[in-house]
This record gives structure tokens, sequence and C-alpha cells, in this order.
């Protein structure tokens, strides 16, 4: 007699924790992903905008000494033409000559500053820079509106890039912590074996012999596995992915902090700034005043040109500042919009709007 056995088993996992938070810690990476990249395109958009307010801070510069360079030539010509009418001695020359191979000597050094920030900006922009577009008139820091202080602080909180990556990456941590502790969890699984026994007899069956006997059988059952000793492995991965968890929660928690610090150091920068550049605009006017008074008092003989020449130095220096004022509140809130999340195409294009048009 021979005897044929045919034998299949199904297994169908039932309950399995791990998975599930394998499943819940894959899909907070993606989300870590995503944001990084949000993150690194608002550092790229902050990176750019800070090398123009650069090359523009240094193309100011370099014009402002050309300026000053024309001045002191004209200031030297006139001493020059006073000395050959005999109205002033060779002092009042010797100074305008010295004033003018001072601006000349810092036009040099303006100019490669300038260039070397207009390298940067080609590096950043992709396109060749040779100058950049100034500061507009009618863009007025002064009448500038940006969101309440509350707001702001709520906004370093929800929407700033580095808080929302480690927000995702204690999500992550906690996952991977959750994934640890199931190791732990049984095991169930729905289990379906199905058996068939075939008889054969060889011969011709003899009086009274059985006839061919075949078996069948189907049994279903619930299988239940509980880890029971790994040898401290599982143990080990959750306490690593514990405090992991807690480095990712400190670091978010410090991220706030930061973000809230930063968001309300940028507030008082751009309220001084604010003052300062009420400041820098009444010393220009003053220093124009007080450059027209000297000069006439000079022609009168009551001012000699050492005097000219330090209130023309005072003049540049007071427009430098004004400009430089109004560069650097651009710069303050650019640095406030990265702290809110908001560094983004749309306030590039404002501040677009608040350049020169170019003719």
């Amino acid at each position: 007699m021979a005897n044929t056995r045919y034998q299949a088993s199904l297994t169908q996992p039932v309950f399995r924790l791990d998975a599930w938070y394998d499943y819940r810690a894959g899909r907070a990476g993606a989300r870590v992903a995503e944001l990084e990249f949000k993150q690194r395109l608002q550092r790229f958009n902050r990176e750019l905008l800070q090398a123009y307010l650069e090359a523009l801070r240094a193309q100011v510069r370099a014009r402002t000494l050309d300026t000053r360079v024309e001045a002191a030539e004209a200031q030297r010509r006139q001493a020059k033409s006073r000395l050959d009418a005999g109205l002033t001695s060779r002092l009042d020359v010797s100074d305008a000559q010295a004033e003018l191979k001072q601006a000349e000597l810092e036009l040099v050094r303006a100019r490669s500053s300038q260039h070397a920030a207009m390298q940067k900006l080609t590096a950043l922009s992709g396109k060749a820079v040779e100058e950049v577009a100034p500061l507009a008139d009618r863009f007025e820091p002064r009448q500038h509106r940006y969101s309440s202080r509350g707001k702001l602080l709520d906004a370093s909180r929800s929407r700033n890039a580095r808080v929302q990556v480690l927000e995702a990456a204690s999500m992550q941590a906690e996952m991977q912590w959750k994934r640890a502790l199931a190791d732990f969890a049984p095991e169930i699984d729905l289990t379906v074996k199905a058996n068939r026994e075939q008889s054969e007899l060889e011969q011709a069956p003899s009086a009274g012999a059985l006839a061919d006997d075949d078996i069948e059988s189907v049994v279903v059952g619930v299988q239940l596995s509980m880890p029971l000793f790994t040898g401290g492995r599982n143990l080990s991965a959750y306490r690593q992915a514990r405090a992991e968890k807690e480095q990712a929660y400190e670091q978010r928690r410090a991220a706030i902090i930061e973000a809230r610090r930063s968001v309300k150091v940028n507030l008082r920068d751009l309220q001084s700034l604010r003052e300062a550049i009420s400041a820098a605009e009444v010393s220009l006017q003053t220093q124009k005043e007080r450059l027209s008074a000297t000069k006439r008092a000079a022609e009168s003989g009551l001012r000699d040109t050492v005097e000219v020449v330090r209130a023309q130095r005072a003049l540049f220096s007071a427009r430098q500042d004004y400009e430089e004022a109004r560069i650097d509140y651009v710069g303050a809130l650019a640095r406030l919009r990265a702290q809110t999340g908001s560094l983004d195409r749309a306030f590039l294009e404002t501040v677009n709007d608040w350049l020169e048009s170019p003719s």
C-alpha cells in the first residue's frame, strides 16, 4: 500500500505593533525631509537677499567715495587757484591734496569690496551682476508696518522652519521609541493548515481488504507569540530610542526658545534702526547746511580749506550712514521673516518693489 500526503500552511499576521510604528516613523521621516527642503529654500532666500544687500552696501560706499573724490578734486583746484591769486597759503593746497589722496585710497578699497560682493551675488543668482538697483526714495522704513509682537512670537513657534523640522524629527523619534517598546509586545497570527492523505493498494484487494481511503483535514487557529528572552537586545534598543526621543524633544524646545529670542531681538533692531534713520536724516540735512555755510565763510576768508574738507567729509559720512541704515532695516526685517517662516518668494518680490526701477 502506497501513501501520498499533501500539506499546505497559511499564516496571516493579525497584530504587529512594531510594524504599525514602523509605518508611522516612516511617515514622520518623510515629513522631516519635506520640511528640511523648505528650510533650505528659506536659507537660500536669506543668503541671496543678504548677498544683494551687501553688494548694495558696497556699491553705496563706492559711489559715495566717487562723489567725495570729485569734491576733493574740485576743492584742490579751488585751493590752487586761490594760492595763485595770493588769497591762501600752501598749507590749504596741501590739505586739499591730502584729502584727495585719502579719498582715492578709500575708493580703491571700496571698489575691491564691491567687486567681491558682486561676484558672490553672481554665484548665488547664476547671472552676471555688475551693479544693483538701490533702494528707492519711496521706500520709507518708518512707515512700514508688520504684525504685532504677539502674532510674531506665535509664528516663531508654529511656522519657524527649524522648529518645524525638529518637531517632525521629535515625532519620528517618538515613533521609533514606541517601535522599540513594541518588541516586548505579543504577536498574533491567523493560521490555516490543510492536509490530505491518499492511500492506494498496490495489489488487488483480497477478500475482506479495505478500499482506498482518502483523509482530508483543515485546521484554522490563532497563534500567539510572546518574546521571553533576547539576551538584552530589545532592552538596549528601547533605552537608546528613549534617549534619542528625549534628545529630540530638548532640541525642539531649545529651537523654540531661540526663535522667540531672535524675534524679540529683531523687533528691537527694527525699532532702533527706525530711530537711526531719523537721526541720520537730520544729520544729513545739518551737514548739508554746515558745508554750505563753511564754503561761504571760506570764500570770505573767515574759514580755511581744512574746515571745508572736514565739512565735506562729514556730509559724505552722514549720507552713507543714512543709506546704510535703510539697508540694515531690510536686513533686520529679513531676519525677522526668517524666524517666523515667511521669508518666501512673496517677500523677495516686496523687497524688489522697494528698489529703484531700471531706467
